[in-house]
C-alpha cells in the first residue's frame, strides 16, 4: 500500500510539471539573524569559503567533511558549519550596525563595491556558478565588507560614538607603525621568479651586513647604493642599471599588517631597529638593509591624511570582534531545512 501512494505521489508530481509547468524552487533564503534576511547565494558563499579553508586544514585533504582538522577533534564537516555560521552572524551584525549608524555607502563606496565584485567574479566566476553562487549574492558579500570598513570612520572617526583622539591615534601610529630609509638587495631572481642558490644568497646577506655596518661607521645609504647594488648584481648575476638603483633606494611608511606580511621573525626585526640604526631584514624575496626614521608623522604624513588606515590598523580586530558577539547574541530564525538543501556535501571544489 505505501509503494502504491509512493508511486501514485510521484506520478502525479510529474502530470503537475508536465501539465502546469509546475517547478520546485530551491530556497531564496536560509532565514535570518537579527532580523536580517541571509540570502541564500550569501550562505552559499559563506559555506564555499569555509570548505576551501577546511581542505587546506585537514589530515586528508581528498575527504574533506569527514578527515579531522588537524591538531583538532572536528571534522572538516563540524569546522565547515562552524566557520559558515560566524560568517553569517558577522553578515548580519554589519548590515544591522549600519544601518543602526544610518549608514549609506558614497558613490565612491559603491564603484569600489562593483569594481571588486568585477575582479572576483571574473577571477572565479565558474567556480562560484557551479556551486550556486551568482554575481548578485557575491556583490552582496562584498557590499558588506565595505560597510564594515566604513563602521570603522562612523564608530571611531572624528564625530563618532567612541571616536580616537588625534592624541592618542598619533602615539598609536609611532608606536606601531615605522618610517624607515631602505635599500632592497634582492634574494630572488624576478627574471624566472626563482629563488637564488644557498651559495649566492649567503654571500648577498654578507653584503648586505657590510653595507648596514658602513651605514652604522658613518655613511649614508645614499653613498653606499650604487657600489652595493653592483656588487649585489654580480653575485645574483644580473645586470646593474639606473633604473635598478632608482627602484632599490627608497624611504616608506611600513604598517602593522606590513610588516606582518613579512613574517613574524621580520616584523620583529623591523620593530625593534633602532631610529638612525642601520639592521638587515629578510623579507622573503629580499634583503632589505633598513635605517628607521626617528619619527612616523611629518609635516607631509599627517594623523589627518592617514586617519582611515591608521583607525582601521587599530581597531579592525577589535570591531570584529564585537561585531562577531553582536551577530552571534541575535536572535537566529534560520531555517535548517533550507540549510540542508544546501549541504556542504553539494560542494564542487
Amino acid at each position: 500500500m505505501k509503494m502504491k501512494k509512493t508511486a501514485a505521489f510521484a506520478a502525479a508530481a510529474l502530470l503537475c510539471m508536465s501539465l502546469f509547468g509546475c517547478t520546485i524552487k530551491s530556497p531564496a533564503t536560509v532565514g535570518s539573524i537579527g532580523g536580517v534576511e541571509i540570502p541564500a547565494g550569501v550562505y552559499l558563499l559563506a559555506q564555499y569559503n569555509a570548505y576551501e579553508q577546511a581542505a587546506t586544514r585537514v589530515e586528508d585533504s581528498k575527504k574533506v567533511l569527514t578527515s579531522k582538522i588537524k591538531d583538532s577533534e572536528q571534522t572538516g564537516a563540524e569546522y565547515i558549519a562552524e566557520e559558515t555560521l560566524k560568517f553569517i552572524e558577522l553578515y548580519a551584525a554589519v548590515e544591522t550596525r549600519f544601518a543602526e549608524l544610518g549608514g549609506e555607502l558614497t558613490e565612491e563606496q559603491q564603484a569600489t563595491v562593483e569594481s571588486q565584485t568585477e575582479t572576483l567574479w571574473t577571477q572565479s566566476q565558474k567556480s562560484y556558478e557551479k556551486n550556486g553562487i551568482g554575481r548578485t549574492s557575491l556583490k552582496s558579500h562584498v557590499a558588506n565588507i565595505v560597510k564594515q570598513d566604513a563602521l570603522l570612520d562612523m564608530i571611531y572617526g572624528n564625530g563618532g560614538g567612541a571616536a580616537v583622539a588625534d592624541d592618542e591615534l598619533a602615539k598609536w601610529v609611532e608606536q606601531n607603525y615605522l618610517r624607515a630609509d631602505y635599500l632592497t638587495l634582492p634574494i630572488i631572481d624576478f627574471t624566472n621568479y626563482v629563488m637564488l642558490t644557498e651559495d649566492q644568497t649567503a654571500k648577498m646577506r654578507t653584503l648586505a651586513d657590510e653595507a648596514a655596518a658602513e651605514v652604522n661607521g658613518g655613511k649614508s645609504l645614499e653613498e653606499i647604493a650604487e657600489d652595493t647594488l653592483k656588487k649585489a648584481s654580480e653575485i645574483s648575476g644580473s645586470e646593474y642599471s639606473a633604473n635598478l638603483l632608482a627602484s632599490s633606494l627608497g624611504n616608506t611608511i611600513f604598517s602593522p599588517s606590513q610588516m606582518s606580511y613579512y613574517g613574524e621573525e621580520a616584523a620583529a626585526a623591523m620593530k625593534g631597529a633602532k631610529p638612525g640604526e642601520a639592521t638587515v631584514v629578510n623579507i622573503g624575496s629580499s634583503l632589505l638593509v633598513l635605517v628607521r626614521q626617528e619619527t612616523v608623522l611629518t609635516a607631509d604624513y599627517t594623523i589627518d591624511s592617514i586617519r582611515s588606515s591608521a583607525l582601521s590598523a587599530m581597531k579592525s580586530s577589535e570591531l570584529e570582534e564585537e561585531l562577531r558577539a553582536q551577530g552571534a547574541a541575535a536572535e537566529h530564525q534560520l531555517d535548517q531545512g533550507a540549510m540542508n538543501t544546501y549541504s556542504a556535501k553539494k560542494v564542487k571544489a
